[in-house]
């Protein structure tokens, strides 16, 4: 699934709009979700074409609020909801037009956003209770990202980052200590 803030602009014919929370937390966590490879893994089970209708976008498993609101359980001076946010704001905050998107500076690091979008869906696993074997399976259904990824990158980079990001997650959870992302300070702002 590809999910985007589009703002309070025109939409392509096609697209479904949906009101999101007037909170921007909010409206990351459930960007975040949206774009997360198990939430595309889970809706394509459901989905017989290409279009995702509303009344399918409804059946489909989210994290909860409940779970949003939990001490991050590989991180612990956060809450989910915080932690995913923040890492969503600096995929979105891109632009001026965004600015109402979160906080902190407005940047532009292409050389982030793949650490950031890996965090990002490392986590999601991880909420999903989906076991590591398992992610390794879901991420090989998604050839064209394996394709462009061994073009670009001579590696299927995508997934050896979720990977090791979510092993690391794993280490964490299981040790009782932090995960340390690179990140982690500049989306406290300390």
């Amino acid at each position: 699934m590809i999910a985007s803030l589009v703002g309070e602009f025109a939409s392509p014919e096609g697209g479904t709009l949906l009101a999101l929370p007037k909170v921007p937390s909010a409206a990351l966590i459930i960007l975040a979700n949206w774009n997360a490879f198990a939430f595309d893994y889970l809706a394509r089970q459901k989905v017989g074409g290409t279009h995702l209708k509303y009344f399918t976008l409804r059946q489909l498993p989210m994290i909860s609020e409940e779970v949003v609101r939990q001490p991050v359980p590989w991180f612990s001076n956060s809450s989910v909801g915080d932690w995913i946010s923040g890492r969503a704001a600096r995929l979105v905050r891109t632009a001026t037009d965004m600015r109402e998107v979160g906080q902190g500076p407005i940047a532009w690091g292409a050389e982030q956003r793949p650490c950031l979008r890996a965090e990002i869906d490392a986590a999601m696993f991880h909420l999903y209770g989906i076991e590591r074997d398992d992610v390794d399976y879901i991420m090989e259904t998604f050839p064209i990202v394996k394709r462009k990824d061994i073009s670009a990158h001579g590696e299927y980079r995508t997934k050896r980052m979720i990977l090791e990001i979510y092993d690391e997650m794993s280490e964490a959870i299981d040790n009782g200590t932090t995960y340390v992302s690179p990140f982690d300070e500049e989306i406290s702002g300390e």
